[in-house]
């Protein structure tokens, strides 16, 4: 409730749970009504439509991705599960997914079905793929701890593209041109560690390579990890300083020069007035 999630079941409460753990979506399928006894992830057919949780019935785009059974569509993929599919009081088997979607493609299918959700919000935001194998089996222990489940053995896993991160080469000399003040590798590699972050000696003694962890999705690039590195050594470390030269002179703009006389001469029609009523 502190989190502004109502209650509704043991499996889904710790769906939800591990969910803003983790930051990992996760969706529980009542096994027993999935027809075939497998999912398929495919693009929706043409008229195929899926009354989802909210018990409205949607008519989906063939271009709008769904998880499905042998039948039909069980779930909007990354958006919100279907009813046919519910987890209820009678519920005795369950089948967990968990998985990593387009964030573009996630964040079309929320918009054009105008349905937003938990799930959508975090996948259209782009969640690391490695977070999907920890939050699985971190839900299945709370289920098997806290619902009376028994885990079956083994974990499907379809991974076909695999991309492991590349570390980050980063240089005391890139972390002065930066900030314009000097640290030493020592607290580099201290305030990174402390973040979570794996540093491993460079071919020089002023470099480092940082492979950032799972769970930080926004670390790509050097600038990057100056930033994280500025921000936990501390921002007052960073003195403040005359630049060294004065600024370039910049030659006016005739076409800006213009537009911005333009906009001074603006004038407000009636139609853009409200009347009184």
């Amino acid at each position: 409730l502190a989190c502004g999630m109502r209650p509704i079941s043991n499996i889904v409460d710790i769906t939800n749970y591990v969910m803003l753990e983790y930051g990992q979506p996760l969706h529980a399928f009542d096994y027993d009504k999935i027809r075939g006894k497998g999912i398929i992830v495919r693009r929706a057919a043409k008229g195929e439509a899926v009354v989802t949780l909210d018990g409205v019935e949607r008519v989906l785009l063939e271009d709008i991705l769904v998880i499905a059974d042998t039948e039909g569509s069980v779930a909007i993929a990354g958006v919100m599960g279907g009813a046919d599919s519910e987890v209820t009081q009678g519920t005795t088997s369950i089948l967990l997914e968990a998985a990593n979607f387009n964030p573009v493609s996630i964040h079309y299918t929320g918009r054009r079905l105008q349905l937003p959700s938990e799930a959508c919000m975090r996948f259209e935001r782009g969640i690391r793929p490695e977070l999907t194998l920890p939050a699985l089996k971190r839900a299945t222990q709370l289920i098997v701890q806290l619902a009376g489940g028994e885990a079956a053995k083994g974990v499907v896993d379809v991974y076909p593209g695999k991309q492991d991160q590349e570390p980050i080469l980063l240089s005391t000399g890139k972390v002065k041109t930066l900030l314009g003040v000097e640290f030493s590798l020592d607290q580099i590699v201290g305030a990174l560690t402390s973040l979570g972050f794996d540093c491993k000696k460079g071919d020089s003694a002023s470099e480092v390579w940082v492979a950032a962890p799972y769970w930080r999705s926004d670390i790509h690039l050097a600038v990057d990890l100056v930033e994280e590195v500025a921000r936990i050594i501390g921002y007052d470390k960073i003195p403040a300083t005359m630049l060294s030269q004065p600024l370039p002179r910049q030659n006016p703009e005739p076409v800006l020069s213009l537009k911005q006389k333009a906009g001074r001469l603006g004038v407000i029609s009636k139609s853009k007035i409200t009347s009184p009523r």
